[in-house]
């Protein structure tokens, strides 16, 4: 069975958004919890972003009923997302040593990132042809 591969299947790929994050993460002054914690931040936030332009992209290109599956999947992401962020603040929160905070940080980074990569590329497989 042939599957489409999706962006994030190459983990060869430098993302400008992802190198921004470990030039953050390589600057002596990061070298912190708080600074770790800030780089993770700021390339979430830069993700956000980036899932955002791609969801409206497919909205743009989809057909209707496309469209209203795609924002019932993006609703029900949300509450993932959400419930998922909830419980790993719980999580580390309860683990001693501040290393945990830098772990909490980095999974927030990776939701975001994993969602904006799966919709960029439904976007580059629906737009493959055009």
């Amino acid at each position: 069975m042939v599957v489409p591969s999706f962006a994030q299947d190459n983990p060869g790929d430098q993302y400008p958004i992802d190198i921004k994050m470990q030039h953050c993460l390589d600057t002596d002054s990061n070298q912190t919890t708080y600074g770790m914690c800030q780089c993770s931040a700021v390339a979430r936030e830069e993700w956000e972003v980036e899932m955002n332009m791609y969801l409206q992209l497919l909205m743009d290109t989809l057909t209707e009923e496309e469209g209203e599956k795609l924002k019932q999947a993006q609703q029900q992401w949300t509450e993932y997302r959400d419930a998922e962020i909830a419980f790993k603040n719980q999580l580390y929160t309860d683990m001693m040593g501040t290393m945990w905070r830098v772990v909490a940080a980095g999974r927030a980074y990776e939701i975001m990132r994993e969602r904006a990569l799966g919709l960029k590329g439904y976007y580059e497989m629906l737009t493959l042809d055009r």
